[in-house]
């Protein structure tokens, strides 16, 4: 075929999707075929002609990204600038704030020229293909792509020829191709057994891999050939995640089945059978399990409010939309609102239909004042960009402050990824998902750039990966010495003494000095937190070394209470505050909850109100160390979010005035509280001054 021809095959095959629209919550076809579903679809539909031309991978790489598109095709010496008169089937790239510099948002195929105009084919402009058109110099205008089209004929592959030298694999194999099957089958949401990928093809393993080729329609033989092995490898048919309409429960059957089972499997739920599409007493079961882990009506049954919360819109970065959402707006900006509420664990009423009604507003005005935004309702600049925080993907970005691992899935896995991508390493698909390809890509970034070779992206890591300089950064905190240890015993023993009242000291069940002993048993953990969390050292010391001195009688007696109220279903007390940090399990919950909003952790949000959740959060603060100093660190934040009214990216040093405010919310509100904070502000100073030593010498 010659190049012309190529050309306007391309165009051809993107105009048959002329008027295709997406549908609720970003669904739509060309991100099922690409394996990313419900996210912005502009390059996936353009890679996706490429592909259905015959230009893919071998003239036009496949990507879903427009930054990523443009690099590559810039590293070919195929981009033209604006002004550059295009042909047929040439790649434009956009910039629709072009005053602002951040880059190019958008990418679609010139359909024709014409004069002084020309004529594009988009996907996802106004949430649909169609043809616009621009001037040939207007400023929105970024660039081109010109893909190198030979004139030569390209003949689509006959995928299975390529799995023919691929191993026969069945029921008595093990190793690393029976982990690397397994680990395909758990992602496409079929069900291991407790064992998981462990590398042994046993009788789970069989009985999955059975019912995987029945719903692939090939012969269920238990046996990976050439077929199954096409079918592992390519990604899974996505099922629209809408809702379907109308209720799903017993005896249901069918693909939307399969979604809810493989969604649920996926969550960490057993769900009995697997993905086997029927809707059994089972699936009932397990579907009743994650209603109550996740605060909606125990009915065993999918309606909207469970689809809603099985399959939320991804926190993807979203753009204010340039006008308040108020009472009486609709659609799919209200959709992304609900979706996003619900998400981080408010009830929306009615879930996410896409109206702006009394409830709705009632929960932004909820979101608002736990975020320290005005409280009006409404939903302007300011709530917007707080309810989809857009996550800097440049050089010299911070570290999160988290770990980032396999098995992980958020927005900063994809900032990583697309890092990774730019600078030449091979990962797969920019998904979002740490997966083994992601690891195998940090650990030979590690390994070229002299840092521990672990898979991990940690500080180090990600400031080698970013570029960030640490210059003007104060130095983390370090691990007592031990020749220091009985000093700073000598100086903070007496001093605590000093400011418990005789009461409190009556009541305490142990001594200062046990007090004291216990804090420095605990330095290695205090020390992880410090630094992971970026507050300083002698903050958490303080708070430790305070309450686990006057913990008294009556708290011991509280816990017991506690422990009555869900060993034996009633009694007096639900929550109490607990172990070394002495916290409430509702006090942890807002911290924690805090702590994912702001990307400190990474796990989902948690909802207060929830009586499991409590229960499982104070038994964690009751029985585990580690994660009661954990907690503790993370309510410091919040109390200084509290008393600071912002988010603010913590650097460690802050002033005498706020180290009070932070000691001060720690203990609650009012003349107890300030009381509170002025006598253990001596205490933190003792700390410090010994954390300062340590860190000048370090």
């Amino acid at each position: 075929m010659s190049v012309e021809g190529t050309r306007e095959r391309i165009v051809l095959i993107g105009n048959c999707y002329l008027g295709y629209r997406e549908g609720r919550n970003n669904d739509n076809i060309f991100g099922d075929w690409y394996g990313i579903p419900n996210q912005p679809w502009c390059a996936m539909f353009v890679s996706y002609c490429m592909n259905k031309a015959g230009v893919l991978p071998n003239v036009v790489k496949k990507f879903a990204s427009c930054s990523i598109g443009w690099n590559w095709f810039k590293s070919k010496g195929q981009t033209r600038n604006r002004g550059y008169i295009p042909q047929k089937g040439d790649i434009i790239f956009f910039d629709w704030n072009p005053e602002k510099g951040d880059g190019i948002d958008h990418v679609g195929i010139v359909n024709n020229v014409n004069g002084e105009y020309i004529y594009t084919l988009e996907g996802n402009h106004d949430d649909q293909v169609n043809i616009y058109k621009y001037h040939i110099n207007d400023a929105r205008i970024y660039g081109y792509a010109v893909p190198d089209y030979t004139g030569e004929e390209i003949i689509e592959n006959n995928p299975s020829e390529s799995y023919t030298n691929k191993p026969l694999v069945y029921k008595g194999k093990t190793g690393e191709t029976v982990k690397y099957i397994q680990n395909k089958l758990i992602n496409k949401g079929y069900f291991l057994g407790r064992t998981g990928a462990d590398g042994i093809f046993g009788f789970q393993t069989e009985k999955a891999v059975r019912q995987f080729q029945i719903d692939s329609n090939l012969s269920a033989d238990g046996i990976i050939g050439p077929l199954t092995w096409e079918k592992l490898e390519d990604p899974t048919i996505v099922i629209s995640s809408s809702y379907p309409g109308s209720i799903i429960g017993m005896g249901a059957r069918g693909d939307n089945v399969v979604k809810i089972q493989r969604e649920l499997i996926r969550r960490g739920y057993n769900v009995p059978g697997g993905a086997d599409g029927q809707y059994g007493s089972g699936c009932r079961e397990t579907v009743k399990k994650f209603q109550g882990d996740n605060g909606l009506e125990i009915d065993g049954v999918v309606g909207k409010r469970t689809w809603d919360t099985l399959f939320p819109t991804l926190e993807i970065e979203l753009p204010y939309p340039g006008k308040i959402i108020t009472m009486g707006s609709r659609g799919e900006n209200v959709i992304r609102i609900q979706k996003r509420l619900i998400r981080l664990g408010y009830n929306v009423p009615g879930g996410a239909d896409g109206q702006y009604g009394s409830g709705c507003r009632e929960m932004i005005k909820k979101f608002q004042g736990d975020n320290g935004l005005e409280i009006d309702g409404d939903v302007g600049e300011n709530t917007w960009n707080t309810l989809f925080p857009l996550q800097n993907q440049k050089e010299n970005s911070e570290w999160p402050r988290y770990y980032i691992a396999k098995g992980m899935s958020d927005g900063n896995v994809s900032i990583i990824q697309t890092r990774l991508s730019n600078l030449g390493y091979s990962i797969g698909p920019i998904d979002g998902i740490f997966g083994e390809n992601t690891e195998a890509a940090i650990k030979k970034f590690q390994e070229t750039n002299h840092l521990d070779i672990d898979g991990i992206v940690g500080r180090d890591t990600w400031n080698a990966l970013f570029n960030y300089k640490e210059e003007n950064k104060s130095k983390n905190d370090v691990r007592i010495r031990e020749e220091l240890k009985c000093q700073m015993r000598a100086e903070l023993v007496p001093y605590l003494k000093g400011i418990m009242t005789p009461w409190q000291k009556a009541k305490a069940v142990r001594e200062r000095e046990d007090a004291y002993d216990d804090l420095i048993k605990n330095d290695e953990i205090i020390t992880k937190y410090s630094n992971l969390f970026e507050v300083r050292k002698a903050l958490i010391q303080t708070i430790i070394l305070w309450e686990h001195g006057v913990e008294g009688a009556d708290d011991r007696a509280s816990d017991k209470a506690v422990i009555g109220y869900y060993t034996l279903g009633f009694g007096p007390k639900n929550d109490s505050s607990t172990g070394i940090c002495q916290i409430y399990a509702r006090t942890a919950i807002k911290a924690y909850n805090y702590a994912v909003k702001n990307g400190l952790i990474s796990e989902k949000i948690l909802l207060d109100e929830n009586e499991e959740n409590l229960k499982n959060m104070w038994y964690q603060l009751y029985s585990d160390v580690d994660f009661n100093i954990k907690m503790g660190t993370l309510n410091l934040l919040y109390c200084d979010w509290q008393k600071n009214s912002s988010y603010k990216s913590y650097k460690y040093d802050t002033d005498e005035s706020n180290i009070k405010r932070i000691l001060e919310r720690y203990n609650g509100e009012g003349k107890d509280a300030i009381e509170y904070a002025e006598r253990n502000y001596g205490l933190y100073k003792i700390f410090e001054k010994y954390n300062e030593a340590m860190r000048a010498i370090s």
